[in-house]
């Protein structure tokens, strides 16, 4: 039987056809994530400019949390790493600030 013939009788051969690599392969995705990267990190100075308090804590809280997660898919998806430091270090940085913020400290920068 031919691989026509497995086709007719609706039934796929198992060879895929070649793809061919592309020389823009990944640059529109690095770009996409480079220009949301850009905005994020200017959009605390955004908040500052507009005195916008809200917007400023909200744009700090999920730059701190993006880069608590990238270093989640970092060390054990590229690195393959088990690593359980990091975590103890985010958690040490929480409770230093609730302890500073307790005693009247709140924004150190």
């Amino acid at each position: 039987m031919s691989a026509s013939d497995l086709t007719l009788a609706g039934e796929t051969p198992d060879v895929a056809p070649e793809r061919r690599p592309s020389r823009l392969d990944g640059r529109g995705t690095a770009l996409a994530a480079g220009l949301i990267f850009a905005a994020l990190a200017l959009l605390p100075l955004l908040a500052t400019a507009i005195d916008d308090q809200f917007l400023l804590v909200t744009a700090t809280r999920i730059m701190i949390f993006a880069l608590a997660a990238l270093s989640l898919d970092l060390i054990p998806c590229y690195g393959a790493l088990v690593s359980f430091g990091h975590a103890a270090f985010i958690g040490l940085g929480a409770y230093s600030v609730a302890i500073l913020a307790a005693h009247g400290i709140d924004d150190i920068l």
